[in-house]
């Protein structure tokens, strides 16, 4: 039996058992799984695949694969000061660390791989809070944020160091991104990213209503329940706070095309894609970021057990979204449990998928 086949009975006769057994003990109001396995002669879905879902921080690679074909069209340097790049984008209320000018030490790839300094507003450092902080997110659910208005809740919270001096994951860099790219484009952030993104990719189900719906069209989406912290958010307005990070609505099948389009070369060049998923940082065990894309480490999280799977690249979100693609195998995996409390179960059930993808040749 060739490996394919094999792997493709296992997901039938294991792995869908499993499935159905997760979704037998989950609660009446959170769905099951939504999965999708693709890979050469083998496809595998779960659950509501064709329901529109939220990505969380798994639409990150969208404005980083954004900025990196504004680059290739010459449009913007990854490396040039922000301050060059979009001059009219005040600076002056953001924290810095003493002696640094951010307009001039600020850069795209160090806002794309988490290098700024800045505070992230949705978790800030404890004993501070903001509007859009996770926790009085939903205080005003029917608030409408754009990118720069995320960005203006650092001011006030402290600086996490000097731009290019450490890691520190937040979605203040990414909001900040999208506030540049709106500046050197002179389109809207979902304008951005539509033409450089979901258009080129063909991915005709992704948007971000959130931001440009009306409250009648947003009201009548079917978009997948999202839990955070003990609340069901995914019809709020507020949710356009996660939109400023590149958090889009879309479907299983959309982030299939976009893997696609990005690992065989359709969307960026070979040495720009590998400048955004060489990892170059651990947010902690098991998961290390470059500039724009996340890469699983599936042996650091259980040694013993896991070491030597390979190591998948692409996005996570924050209520257990998965959107990662295996380089050797030519694999994909999207998955969404829904909830910020299935997170360890979502890396699980990815771990043990990771197993069997291990065996393709």
């Amino acid at each position: 039996m060739r490996s394919s086949e094999s792997l493709q009975r296992w997901f039938e006769t294991s792995l869908r058992p499993r499935l159905q057994r997760m979704a037998a003990k989950r609660r009446p109001d959170l769905p099951a799984p939504q999965l999708l396995v693709v890979a050469p002669g083998v496809r595998f879905s779960f659950g509501a695949v064709d329901r529109l879902f939220h990505t969380a921080s798994a639409g990150k690679p969208f404005v980083a694969v954004a900025a990196a074909r504004l680059a290739q069209q010459g449009l913007l340097s990854l490396d040039a000061p922000i301050g060059e790049l979009a001059p009219d984008i005040d600076l002056s209320a953001l924290p810095a660390a003493p002696g640094v000018v951010l307009s001039r030490e600020l850069t795209l790839s160090r806002l794309l791989s988490h290098h700024s300094g800045l505070p992230d507003p949705m978790e800030p450092p404890r004993g501070h809070s903001t509007e859009c902080s996770l926790d009085r997110l939903m205080r005003q659910p029917d608030r409408r944020w754009d990118p720069a208005e995320v960005v203006a809740q650092c001011a006030g919270l402290p600086p996490l160091g000097r731009p290019g001096e450490r890691f520190a994951y937040g979605d203040a860099n990414y909001a900040l991104a999208q506030c540049v790219l709106q500046e050197v484009t002179g389109l809207s952030s979902h304008e951005v990213l539509h033409t450089q993104a979901f258009q080129p990719a063909g991915m005709g189900s992704t948007g971000q209503p959130h931001s440009t719906a009306t409250d009648e069209e947003l009201a009548g989406l079917k978009i997948a329940p999202v839990w955070v912290k003990g609340a069901e958010i995914s019809h709020a307005r507020a949710l356009s706070a996660g939109t400023a990070d590149g958090g889009a609505v879309t479907t299983l099948e959309d982030m299939v095309r976009f893997q696609e389009a990005l690992y065989e070369g359709h969307l960026v060049g070979r040495d720009l894609l590998a400048r955004m998923s060489r990892p170059r940082s651990r947010l902690h065990a098991g998961l290390h970021y470059g500039m724009g894309l996340a890469t699983i480490r599936f042996g650091e999280l259980m040694p013993l057990v896991l070491r030597g799977l390979p190591e998948p690249v692409g996005g996570l979100g924050l209520w257990a979204v998965h959107c990662f693609f295996y380089p050797r195998q030519r694999a994909h995996i999207i998955m969404n449990l829904h909830s910020t409390a299935q997170m360890r179960r979502s890396f699980a059930l990815h771990a043990a998928i990771a197993r069997r993808l291990a065996r393709l040749t």
